[in-house]
């Protein structure tokens, strides 16, 4: 078992370095490409691309928010495992020009849109 991904992992080495790529840069974006075919949203997703939680490849594909059974489109940021959103209030915004969003806690279900 070990000498089989000890095989797999040096042609993957092979392959990133015929390509240019670090290794690790590799790994990265194949794991991006798995995370992006799978059929759950991730765990913790934002829409503001200055948070270090933003995917625009998933949130492309249409991320919905039933949060307490509730549909929620006013969504900025969720966390499932940590049960919050965080959601706007309003059209105010700050100094920076985001805008103000206050946290609710309580049982968050992401699900994307084109699955229904």
């Amino acid at each position: 078992m070990v000498e089989a991904w000890r095989a797999r992992s040096t042609k993957l080495v092979a392959f990133a370095a015929a390509k240019g790529y670090h290794f690790l840069r590799l790994i990265q974006e194949l794991s991006l490409k798995v995370i992006s075919m799978t059929d759950t949203p991730p765990d913790r997703l934002a829409r503001n691309p200055k948070n270090p939680h933003h995917d625009a490849a998933i949130l492309e594909r249409g991320v919905g928010i039933r949060f307490d059974g509730v549909e929620k489109t006013n969504v900025e940021e969720y966390c499932v495992s940590e049960e919050w959103i965080r959601v706007t209030v309003g059209t105010t915004v700050n100094r920076a020009g985001d805008p103000l969003t206050i946290k609710l806690k309580g049982k968050v279900e992401p699900y994307f849109r084109d699955k229904g």
